[in-house]
C-alpha cells in the first residue's frame, strides 16, 4: 500500500499539497525519472547492448564464472541477472574511452575525407588518433579496420592485416575487418588464408556478391597455385585448339617407340579420348585415320606395335583434316 509506503494519507489536504504532482501519473514520473539519470527499460537497454560486438563475449564470460548457476533462464531472476549485467557492461565501455566516443568519431570522419582524397598517410594518424581517443569504445573495431583500408592503399598490407586482427579480436561479426584481411592476404599472394578470411566474410553476409566474387577469385589463384603443369595439359591444350595431342606425349602413353600401347593411360588420357570424338564428328578425318589405319602394322608385323611413323603420319594427316575443317567453317 502506497499510504503505509510513504507514510501519506491521501485524504489529507496538508499531504496533498506537499506531495501531490497532479496531472502527472506514477508510470509518466518513473519514466521520466528513468530519463533523466540515463536508464532505460531492459528490452531497450537489452538491444542497444547488443549492438556493440563485445557485449556477447562479456556475457559469456560471466556465465562461465557462473553468475547464472543455477537459474532458470527466462525466469525472474535470471532476467534480473541478466539487468545487472548490462549495467555492468556499459559501464565498463563508459570507463574505457566509451566518454570518449564523440571525440573518436569525430577523427574517423576526418580519416575518412581524408581517404576521400587520397591522403592516405593523414588518414592513418587520424584513425590513430581515434583509437587513442576511443582504445575500448563502441566503434574501435571500425577505426583499425578504416586505417586497414590506407594501409592497403600505401601496399603496407602487413600493417593491414595486424588492424584487421585487432578489429576482429574486438568484434567478431565485422564482416569488413574479414573482407580486408583477405584483401590483404590476396594482395600479399597468400592465396589460402585470403580464402579463409573472404569464406568468413561470405559465412556472415551470404548475399552479397562482391564477397562472393572475391572468394571466388582467391580460389583461383590457390588452385592455380596447387596446380603442377604436366604433358597431358599441353597436349589437352592442343587439342582444344582443333589440332591433334602432342606426338611426344603420345609416344610416351604408348609406351615408348618399340613398346606395346597402354590402352588404360591412353583411355585416362583427355586429349586422347578429345581426339577420338572429333575424329567420330568428322567423316572426312574418320575415313582418313580407317585408311592410315590398314598400313600401320608394317613396323612390327600383323601383331606387332603400331609403326611410330605412320602413327605419326597418320596424325599430321588428320590435324591437316580438322584444320581443312575449321577453315570450311570460317567461310560458311
Amino acid at each position: 500500500d502506497l499510504q503505509e509506503l510513504f507514510n501519506l494519507n491521501i485524504e489529507s489536504m496538508e499531504d496533498y499539497k506537499k506531495y501531490s504532482l497532479y496531472p502527472c501519473n506514477v508510470p509518466d514520473m518513473i519514466l521520466n525519472g528513468a530519463n533523466s539519470m540515463n536508464m532505460e527499460p531492459y528490452e531497450i537497454a537489452l538491444n542497444n547492448s547488443k549492438n556493440n560486438g563485445k557485449f556477447e563475449p562479456f556475457v559469456e564470460t560471466v556465465s562461465k564464472k557462473g553468475f547464472f548457476k543455477d537459474v532458470e533462464e527466462n525466469s525472474m531472476e535470471y532476467l534480473q541477472r541478466h539487468s545487472k549485467v548490462i549495467l555492468k557492461f556499459r559501464e565498463k565501455i563508459n570507463a574505457k574511452g566509451g566518454n570518449n566516443d564523440a571525440a573518436a568519431e569525430a577523427k574517423k570522419l576526418e580519416g575518412n575525407t581524408a581517404i576521400t582524397n587520397k591522403k592516405y598517410k593523414e588518414a592513418i594518424a587520424l584513425y590513430s588518433e581515434a583509437i587513442e581517443l576511443a582504445p575500448e569504445g563502441t566503434n574501435t573495431h571500425i577505426y583499425y579496420t578504416n586505417r586497414a583500408a590506407a594501409h592497403c592503399y600505401l601496399k603496407d598490407y602487413e600493417s593491414a592485416i595486424k588492424d584487421c586482427k585487432k578489429a576482429i579480436k574486438i568484434d567478431e561479426l565485422y564482416v569488413k575487418a574479414y573482407s580486408r584481411l583477405g584483401l590483404s592476404y590476396f594482395f600479399m599472394e597468400n592465396y589460402e588464408d585470403a580464402v579463409d578470411a573472404y569464406q568468413k566474410a561470405v559465412d556472415l553476409e551470404p548475399e552479397t556478391k562482391s564477397l562472393k566474387d572475391s572468394l571466388r577469385q582467391a580460389k583461383q589463384k590457390l588452385d592455380e597455385r596447387n596446380n603442377v603443369p604436366s604433358s597431358s595439359s599441353s597436349s589437352s591444350s592442343n587439342a582444344n585448339n582443333g589440332g591433334m595431342p602432342d606426338l611426344s606425349s603420345l609416344a610416351g602413353m604408348m609406351g615408348g617407340q618399340g613398346g606395346m600401347p597402354d590402352m588404360a593411360s591412353m583411355m585416362k588420357n583427355p586429349a586422347i579420348m578429345q581426339a577420338a570424338q572429333q575424329m567420330m564428328q568428322n567423316p572426312a578425318m574418320m575415313e582418313q585415320a580407317m585408311n592410315m589405319m590398314k598400313n600401320m602394322g608394317g613396323g612390327g608385323g600383323a601383331n606387332g606395335p603400331p609403326d611410330m611413323a605412320a602413327l605419326q603420319a597418320m596424325m599430321g594427316g588428320m590435324n591437316a583434316a580438322q584444320q581443312d575443317n575449321n577453315k570450311k567453317k570460317g567461310k560458311k
